[in-house]
């Protein structure tokens, strides 16, 4: 359950669903059929007659004929038969994606356009082609806060009140929150690189809809596991194919296909060419159809309009307690600080996203983390650090710097709030992938996985893994620590 006051839009959707769905299901069937089978007459005439023509497939056959007409003409009676036949097939419901149980992603590149479309209209500037080489902290003369020096690999630098890394699971910043004040090294500094998995993945994308949102399936014979979700559905009222496995522009969705791969071979982790992306993803589709795997999971594999093929390894480094780094109040950081009990003389840094806490990506929240940091980390600097003017002030334009003399405090209520949420959702995440391959190595284990997978829906409405994810509300939490 969602804490007081917070939503749980998830919880409540499932909540509305009936218990016991597959229950619910067997006992509307016949109603359901009536309404797949059975076709009403053009002119609402002879009822009886048109009830008996069949829809399933195929126009009507001889023996479909009712049997008031078997006096009729064969010309006649093929009439009939062509006319009811075309009308029921009008009125059969199309193949309409499901959008109860639809989980919809939103693409990196996408999600990132709109960050920086913001950043622009905000006034922020964007530098591309910077590579962080390393931070240090330099303290100015006279002056008792110490600031951040971001190294650049072109031999640029910047000197910065507070450093935010969001720099990724190869993060710079995070080892200097980890060693701020590391001992002199006159050699070249070597490049950290996060432990191999022993997973490759292969993903990419297609105009091809997804029937049920999210989907997890596994592979016995070929050992591998994926995952299927929908990045892009029709508008509301648009109107559904005949084939649920055409290809059309208002559909889109990704699939991400995991190989245990005890072999690094980083040589190959790239984004495929064009030629590259159709010859593997064709192949893999043959196999895993011999496989027996269902043909909408197929179907992106060997879409035309496949794109953005990417083979990579995945890479794990383990998740921090503490995120940050600096201030000028006392250090309680024990070990990680420069002495405890000490005014520490570290420029200020903190970390969000995939540099404090990197996710594999079975669960599909990497992404969603680094934004509740984001938006966790914003408000609270707004609260605990707020805008003061500076003594050289302009009348045209005033000049506002943030007070850090709390600094330690917004730290303490982040972490607080934001260490423990990511580890128990991408602790999950870990535990899913785990469960997915154990699918792939196990058809008895598999069998018993889908029944249990059968059970939580019926009992939940979804998979409770799932929910702590979508259901939470940062800002809310937020407002809710500080009121207390």
């Amino acid at each position: 359950a969602a804490p007081p006051g917070l939503k749980d839009p998830e919880g409540e959707r499932a909540d509305r669903r009936p218990r016991g769905g597959s229950v619910r299901g067997v006992l509307t069937l016949p109603k359901r059929l009536s309404k797949l089978f059975v076709a009403k007459n053009n002119n609402g005439s002879n009822s009886d007659k048109s009830e008996s023509v069949s829809t399933s497939s195929t126009l009507s056959t001889p023996d479909s004929t009712p049997r008031e007409e078997t006096d009729a003409t064969a010309e006649t009676s093929e009439d009939i038969k062509t006319t009811e036949s075309t009308a029921a097939l009008e009125e059969q419901p199309k193949p309409t994606v499901e959008t109860e149980l639809l989980s919809l992603g939103i693409r990196r590149w996408k999600y990132q356009q709109v960050l920086y479309e913001a950043c622009l209209q905000a006034g922020i500037h964007i530098h591309f082609g910077k590579r962080l080489h390393r931070a240090t902290t330099v303290v100015k003369p006279g002056s008792k806060d110490p600031l951040t020096c971001l190294h650049f690999k072109d031999g640029t630098t910047v000197e910065t009140s507070l450093l935010v890394g969001a720099d990724g699971i190869n993060s710079k910043v995070r080892s200097y929150v980890t060693n701020p004040t590391p001992e002199e090294d006159h050699g070249e500094e070597k490049e950290f690189v996060p432990e191999y998995t022993g997973v490759t993945c292969l993903m990419g994308s297609a105009n091809v809809p997804r029937i049920r949102g999210i989907c997890f399936p596994s592979s016995a014979t070929t050992k591998c596991h994926a995952c299927y979700y929908p990045t892009r559905i029709p508008s509301p009222g648009a109107e559904a194919t005949e084939n649920p496995n055409d290809d059309r522009e208002d559909h889109e969705q990704v699939f991400q296909i995991y190989f245990p791969s005890p072999i690094e071979r980083p040589d190959t982790w790239r984004t495929l060419t064009p030629e590259e992306a159709k010859e593997e993803c064709r192949d893999l589709a043959k196999r895993l159809r011999e496989d027996g795997w269902h043909e909408q999971f197929l179907a992106p594999l060997e879409s035309e309009t496949l794109t953005g093929v990417l083979r990579v390894g995945l890479r794990s480094r383990e998740a921090l307690d503490c995120w940050h780094v600096g201030g000028n109040t006392p250090s309680t950081r024990g070990d990680d600080a420069v002495g405890e009990g000490a005014e520490t003389t570290v420029g200020r840094a903190v970390l969000l996203g995939d540099a404090a806490h990197p996710p594999v990506p079975y669960i599909g929240q990497g992404a969603q983390m680094a934004m509740e940091d984001a938006g966790t980390l914003a408000l609270l600097l707004k609260h605990f650090c707020p805008l003061i003017p500076t003594d050289n002030q302009s009348d045209e334009s005033p000049i506002q710097i943030p007070d850090f003399s709390n600094f330690e405090k917004a730290m303490e209520v982040y972490e607080s709030l934001r260490v423990t949420r990511t580890k128990t959702i991408l602790g999950s995440s870990v535990q899913l992938g785990k469960t997915q391959q154990r699918r792939a190595d196990s058809k008895l284990y598999n069998a018993w996985r889908e029944l249990s997978i059968k059970a939580q829906v019926w009992a939940y409405g979804t998979l409770p893994v799932m929910r702590p994810g979508a259901a939470f509300d940062y800002k809310a939490k937020v407002e809710e620590v500080l009121a207390e």
